[in-house]
């Protein structure tokens, strides 16, 4: 949530509404992207979008109504420690090869494939503690994920220093700006 939070803020900021033009700032665009939330609004506004693209816009309310893996595993950290971050590109990676992307635009996703993630940048894990789940249509799927989340989640001994905020960087029309620096 903090992250999209982040994000939506950043976009109203790109589209000209942070800088003065309309007199809002950011404290007043959290407060109006918590009543959107909170209202119901965004989420009636996430259905418009899916039915707009032929999906079933029920999946706001029942996520159950989504197709469902075959196969499913439990991914558990090999060694105790802190985990120093999760590489998104590996799990991007490891998600096309899984068939829930494309490499090309004729490539069908299956939308049943994925991970869900529940280990985070400086959490403090043990061996065999669960640290997220693979979905996969077939069991070479799941043996893909687990040797994709075993190289995109680093352990450390040490706690990892503080991470990023959660935008560091704009990216305009001008170049790449960075926030707060």
């Amino acid at each position: 949530m903090a992250v999209t939070m982040a994000e939506a803020e950043e976009m109203l900021v790109l589209a000209g509404m942070g800088n003065g033009e309309s007199g809002m700032g950011r404290d007043q665009y959290r407060r109006q992207l918590q009543q959107a939330l909170s209202s119901g609004a965004a989420a009636r506004k996430f259905q418009e979008i899916i039915e707009a693209q032929g999906g079933n816009p029920a999946v706001v309310d029942d996520p159950a109504v989504l197709p469902q893996a075959r196969e499913v595993a439990v991914h558990t950290a090999s060694r105790s420690g802190h985990v120093a971050g999760v590489d998104p590109r590996t799990i991007g990676r490891a998600i096309i090869a899984m068939g829930g992307g494309r490499r090309t635009m004729e490539d069908v996703i299956d939308p049943s494939v994925g991970f869900v993630i529940t280990a985070k940048p400086g959490d403090r894990v043990k061996a065999g503690e669960a640290l997220a789940s693979i979905y996969a249509r077939d069991p070479e799927g799941i043996r893909i994920g687990a040797a994709a989340l075993e190289q995109a989640i680093g352990i450390v001994e040490d706690r990892p220093p503080a991470s990023l905020p959660l935008v560091s960087h704009r990216v305009t029309n001008v170049g790449v700006e960075l926030i707060g620096g």
